[in-house]
């Protein structure tokens, strides 16, 4: 298993939970530096985003984009800051 962190310089880096099978609230509050809300793709996929990311970081074009591919947010939507990628199973 792996997770992606999409981060909003463009680059990515794969991120893995420390127990190995799913990640802990905490460990998802580190990647994205605050609280986590979920964006459900629809595709077995999550985004775990900054809660309040859109006042305190730039905007990820990555996660936009595939937020938006997916229809997982309204079209004027965007999403800030380091984001999650996670499979469904990944996060508990």
């Amino acid at each position: 298993k792996m997770a992606t962190l999409l981060k909003s310089d463009g680059t990515k880096q794969e991120i893995h939970p420390k127990n190995g099978s799913d990640f802990k609230l905490d460990e998802l509050q580190e990647y994205v530096d605050g609280y986590i809300d979920i964006i459900k793709l629809g595709n077995g996929e999550i985004l775990v985003i900054n809660d309040d990311g859109k006042e305190r970081y730039p905007t990820n074009k990555a996660a936009t984009k595939l937020a938006l591919e997916h229809a997982a947010i309204f079209h004027w939507d965007w999403i800030a800051g380091e984001v999650g990628l996670c499979k469904n199973e990944e996060v508990q």
